[in-house]
């Protein structure tokens, strides 16, 4: 995919370790934002779920810290303190993962494929946007 977004001058591809708070420092100051993410549900593995935050608004929920706070939490926290400087349009890319408690880069044949559809889908939309 990053090579795809050489010829994407406006746009910027972020490989983050991160959540809740620190993803929407990653995205804030931005127009758009498109989050590839894994998800494990009770889906088929490789499944890829199309979202908008809207759609996570179930998952908001109060915490003391903000190291405990999910992305939906952190959405509306950071649309409170900082509307102007919050993308108007998120898209998140959520991949059916197999749930485990171990982490790995690697992945699964199943999740591979959803990744390169998902890859190319946002290629795809950027060129959309482009013309």
């Amino acid at each position: 995919m990053k090579q795809g977004l050489q010829n994407q001058p406006d746009a910027d591809i972020k490989e983050v370790s991160a959540s809740g708070i620190e993803l929407i420092e990653e995205i804030t100051g931005y127009d758009t934002a498109i989050i590839v993410d894994a998800i494990a549900t009770k889906s088929q593995v490789g499944v890829i779920h199309k979202l908008r935050p809207e759609q996570l608004n179930e998952t908001v929920h109060p915490t003391t810290t903000p190291h405990a706070l999910n992305f939906a939490s952190a959405y509306e926290l950071g649309k409170r303190l900082a509307s102007r400087d919050m993308p108007t349009e998120i898209t998140i890319y959520a991949i059916e993962i197999e749930p485990r408690t171990d982490f790995s880069e690697k992945l699964s044949p199943n999740v591979e494929r959803a990744a390169h559809q998902v890859a190319t889908e946002i290629l795809k939309t950027l060129s959309r946007k482009k013309a």
